[in-house]
């Protein structure tokens, strides 16, 4: 049996042939105006391929392709047991894919640009019942894959059945989400028409009969400016599992009021968030909306970037007792008021960095049962805003209980200060610490209001709970670099940016900088490594942009790289702009001992800056050639 091959949505028009129509299964030779879209055909190879064609103005037939020589074609007519048809002269062929004796529809996979539903991703004409019906012809079917090429969908607000998964196009290790969008289309867009009166995406829920199991993966969720999300699965009368999952969803774009781009209401159990970006591009501006809220049920935020939103970046709600709400990874940045909002009980932040939030870092108002646990997170400069000295954690209420294990805390010595790791307001509290690290300032009068039966901060707070094998250096001044364009040291101190490092060790590092005073002749920076210690691996994804000063609001979109060597890798897309920035995160494998030095390479030779604050830590997780810790079985 031929093997059926596939190209991205090729189309051509025939010159010559299908003019008659014969009978089912006969062979004809047609002229086609051009192949170069189109995959392979041939009867003779070694493993026979073809593919299958329809003309859009007569789609009822379709043609088996089973020869391509230039463009002269073999085609069998009536393929699929349907019914030859004439065709008008230089009619138009697209590719199709054909199950039985069906057209346009493979098992569990809808594509919403196929001749069957007939979407655009122009941007302009409204999509909206070409991606419904694909929509609802995969619920129809109990679930399938609702397919969206690259491109923008301009939709007015679309309802999910249960077991549909909506694919946009696979992302790269590398994205210019901004550019890539607005001027190549490479991307799956949903755009929210204006007039939209609810979110983007809500499930499809039918009296009892649940829209569950619904996966959304590689799709920006754009809501075009509107005071309505990009999700919102809606408050439930008695909890089930939900069991939504977003994958690589890029959401942002929204304004207004008390807005939320991503709500999982009351009852909603179960759902995961994925590698997704929650990113609004303004630094609290229209203060009272919020990015992800979840409320008073379980959920899993995994490796999620969420920043630029006017009160909470991720907000906890509802209060209700026993939920599990875990936070790993990833960054919460940029918010208005906090970072994040704790309103419910039972929140697990593990390794989540909370940076530049302008009032504070995380506000705890709820949570005594199970408590508010923060372990392995790194703050800076949250509470800096240009009235306010808060601290990066704030207990807000009475009784409360809070653990707060192996987390550091920083700020750039610039602004507002104390900036306190915690300060507790309520009465009762109990503040479990242990492991963490800040400058000695940073505590002391931080617990001038603390009152509670139990405290615990070990080995001593005086000096700093340092956990002696990790590594750590920033800038208390800014750093010339030299005029080259050649990797260099990032770091001046300590011992000139240099870290030692034994061998056959794996390391976690982030790094976090900004540069200032770049030439203002296009071109880039580069990250890589240094050093006399040889590598056996290293991997780890940078967030960065060059078009943004820093502490101004509006920002761009940061660009998202995927770094694999210690030589140089370009973090950003060519600009004119003299200032960027970039945060990194990753893993380092040492085989023989030496030092390593973060690097740092400028495309057009100049005496950039290395803004104050800049910093990098690392620390080590295991051998260089370990793959779990802990107990996986």
């Amino acid at each position: 049996m031929p093997l059926e091959t596939y190209a991205n949505e090729p189309s051509t028009t025939i010159s010559s042939g299908g003019s008659g129509a014969p009978s089912s299964g006969t062979s004809e030779s047609w002229t086609a105006a051009s192949s170069s879209s189109f995959p392979a055909a041939s009867s003779t190879a070694t493993q026979p391929t073809q593919f299958h064609v329809a003309d859009p103005s007569a789609p009822t037939e379709s043609i088996a392709v089973t020869n391509v020589s230039g463009t002269a074609w073999t085609v069998t007519r009536g393929a699929e047991s349907t019914v030859p048809v004439v065709h008008a002269a230089n009619f138009t062929v697209r590719q199709v894919v054909v199950a039985g004796a069906g057209l346009g529809v493979f098992p569990q996979w809808y594509n919403v640009r196929s001749i069957l539903y007939g979407a655009t991703g122009n941007g302009t004409t409204d999509d909206t019942a070409a991606i419904q019906a694909a929509i609802n012809a995969a619920g129809t079917y109990g679930g399938g894959v609702v397919y969206f090429p690259s491109g923008t969908y301009l939709t007015q607000p679309l309802t999910i059945p249960p077991a549909v998964v909506l694919q946009g196009v696979t992302g790269e290790g590398y994205l210019d989400l901004a550019t890539t969008i607005a001027s190549t289309n490479l991307l799956s867009r949903l755009l929210l028409k204006t007039g939209s009166t609810s979110a983007l995406l809500s499930p499809n829920d039918t009296g009892t009969n649940k829209a569950t199991q619904v996966q959304i993966r590689d799709l920006m969720l754009d809501c075009n400016g509107l005071a309505f999300g990009a999700v919102n699965l809606p408050d439930q009368g008695s909890a089930f599992g939900r069991f939504w999952t977003l994958e690589r969803v890029y959401a942002t774009n929204m304004s207004g009021g008390s807005s939320i781009c991503i709500y999982v209401g009351v009852g909603n159990a179960g759902c995961n968030f994925r590698d997704c970006y929650i990113y609004n591009g303004q630094s609290g501006s229209a203060a009272g909306y919020n990015g992800l809220v979840v409320n008073g049920t379980d959920c899993n935020v995994d490796h999620c970037w969420i920043g630029f939103w006017g009160t909470y970046g991720f907000l906890l709600d509802g209060g209700a007792a026993g939920m599990s709400c875990f936070v790993k990874g990833g960054g919460i940045f940029g918010n208005g008021f906090a970072g994040i909002g704790v309103l419910g009980e039972g929140l697990l932040l593990d390794g989540v960095s909370i940076d530049g939030n302008q009032q504070l870092g995380v506000y705890v108002a709820y949570g005594a049962s199970p408590p508010t646990t923060i372990v392995n997170c790194y703050f800076h400069g949250n509470g800096q805003s240009s009235n306010n000295t808060g601290p990066n954690i704030y207990v807000a209420n009475n009784n409360l209980v809070l653990n707060l294990f192996n987390n550091v805390s920083f700020y750039d010595g610039t602004a507002n200060l104390p900036n306190y790791m915690v300060s507790v307001g309520g009465t009762g509290c109990q503040v479990n610490m242990a492991g963490n690290y800040a400058p000695v300032s940073q505590f002391g009068t931080a617990y001038t209001n603390y009152t509670g039966s139990a405290y615990d901060q070990t080995p001593s707070y005086l000096g700093g709970c340092l956990v002696d094998t990790e590594q750590f250096v920033a800038l208390t001044a800014a750093y010339t670099l030299t005029s080259q364009t050649t990797l260099q040291k990032l770091f001046n101190a300590t011992a000139n940016g240099t870290l030692t490092v034994p061998a056959a060790t794996s390391y976690f590092f982030q790094c976090s900088f900004d540069l200032t005073a770049m030439s203002g002749t296009t071109g880039t920076f580069s990250f890589g490594f240094g050093g006399t210690a040889t590598l056996t691996s290293v991997r780890y994804v940078s967030m960065a942009q060059k078009a943004d000063a820093v502490n101004t609001a509006p920002p761009v979109t940061p660009q998202m790289v995927t770094g694999t060597q210690a030589a140089a890798v370009v973090l950003v897309a060519t600009s004119t702009t003299t200032t960027g920035g970039a945060f990194i995160e990753g893993i380092i494998r040492i085989n023989a001992a030496g030092t390593l030095i973060p690097e740092v390479a400028i495309s057009v030779a100049t005496t950039a800056i290395v803004s104050t604050g800049s910093w990098f830590r690392i620390w080590p997780v295991g051998s260089n050639t370990v793959t779990n810790v802990g107990n996986w079985s």
